[in-house]
């Protein structure tokens, strides 16, 4: 749908970017051939995880503490392939009992501190999504991302802080992108990264299907383009994300 007022943004004009996902792995799953673009370009990625994701594990590993470790530490490994810069945690209890508002404000901390010009989050919107990790984590986001700059909101501004605008806020595994990034010469190191989640692949065979499977998904995603395989995006100027009815068919 076409707007005289706005345009869709262009993820690769950022400078820096935050991504706001609910477990360690999501953004190098969904959008992790993106990333490694981004990266390659000089772009500055920082990751913010919002659950700890102690709760994804199939083999009975014992202590929540080392759980939690174990994740960060495959996480550091796949984003040292993509070329992430800097972690954030929030390290609230996977498919646990948080409220938005907690994580809300801890996301609009790492906003304050990070100064990103594009924040990446997953849709909370999808479709049939049951997770209640993947719609929480979203819509704190979302709103984290119009409230950022406002003295009263989460905490107290930190000393010396210099408002600023956000260009972009761009939603993945959604149902209505209107961008699909070109991956198709970085889909097998996007795969390279996700396999350093080996805690979460604990069956034989079953990374291979899931790339099979994104893979398939990748060429549909692409099948009108001019390239083989894409990533879908839904980027939106943030002050689309309140008031705007024409934003679902931007």
């Amino acid at each position: 749908m076409s707007n005289p007022f706005f345009s869709i943004p262009d993820l690769f004009k950022a400078r820096r970017v935050l991504c706001v996902q609910p477990h360690p792995d999501d953004m190098d799953i969904s959008i992790g051939g993106t990333i490694k673009q981004l990266t390659a370009k000089g772009v500055d990625v920082n990751y913010l995880t919002v659950t700890d994701d102690s709760a994804g594990f199939a083999d009975a590993v014992p202590g929540l503490r080392e759980r939690a470790e174990i994740r960060k530490d495959e996480q550091r490994a796949a984003g040292k392939i993509l070329g992430v810069s800097g972690y954030h945690w929030l390290n609230l209890p996977d498919a646990g009992d948080w409220g938005h508002h907690e994580a809300r404000d801890g996301i609009i901390r790492i906003i304050r501190e990070v100064r990103p010009d594009i924040l990446l989050t997953v849709d909370p919107n999808l479709a049939y999504e049951a997770h209640w990790d993947h719609i929480r984590t979203g819509r704190a986001a979302a709103e984290a991302s119009l409230l950022y700059n406002f003295p009263h909101v989460a905490s107290q501004l930190p000393d010396g802080y210099i408002p600023f605008e956000l260009e972009a806020v761009g939603f993945v595994w959604t149902n209505n992108p209107n961008t699909v990034i070109d991956t198709s010469l970085w889909n097998d190191i996007k795969f390279e990264a996700v396999a350093k989640h080996l805690s979460q692949f604990p069956e034989t065979g079953s990374l291979e299907q899931m790339k099979a499977y994104l893979t398939y998904r990748a060429s549909k995603d692409a099948e009108k383009l001019c390239f083989e395989l894409g990533e879908p995006l839904k980027l939106l100027p943030p002050v689309m994300l309140h008031c705007f009815p024409e934003a679902g068919e931007f």
